[in-house]
């Protein structure tokens, strides 16, 4: 018995160093989140811990992903605390929400920038949850969508707001 224990516990601590490394850091938490118990919901909604979601957030957001099709739904990064006049540190980054996104939106390819999106239970499932090889697990999932098949589309309205660090 004591035999079977150990060697359960040693192969589990085996699998434990993987969890610490940082590719895991971001994407193992919320990966994790899929063996919980919860609702059978049909989209999952991902924030960093700093946004607030405006009250028309869903709304809006659910009308690009009206189309069945459309498996992730990404909205742009916005801070109250930075000044676009005096935004030195580009952490507003308007070049890519407000003109890269929008184009590569219209050539089809959205990438997936780890908050303020929405996406669907089914095809996150389809891609093996959020990829955990890679510190860029939110690139990836968007390329793991894209080679799967899957739509996505940017809505170019900012629908949650957040703090940039000081």
């Amino acid at each position: 018995m004591r035999a079977r224990a150990r060697a359960r516990t040693e192969a589990q601590l085996q699998l434990q160093p993987q969890l610490c490394t940082e590719a895991w850091a971001h994407a193992n938490p919320l990966t994790h989140t899929r063996t919980r118990p919860c609702p059978h919901a049909p989209v999952i909604v991902v924030f960093d811990a700093d946004m607030v979601a405006t009250p028309n957030f869903y709304t809006k957001i659910l009308e690009v992903m009206y189309d069945d099709e459309c498996a992730l739904c990404l909205t742009p990064q916005g801070f109250n605390n930075v000044d676009a006049q005096s935004d030195i540190f580009n952490n507003l980054n308007l070049s890519f929400w407000e003109y890269m996104l929008p184009g590569t939106d219209a050539m089809g390819y959205i990438a997936c920038t780890g908050t303020n999106f929405c996406i669907r239970a089914f095809p996150l499932a389809d891609c093996g949850w959020f990829p955990t090889f890679t510190i860029t697990e939110d690139y990836m999932l968007g390329m793991i969508l894209k080679k799967k098949g899957y739509k996505a589309g940017y809505l170019n309205e900012y629908v949650a707001i957040g703090e940039a660090p000081e």
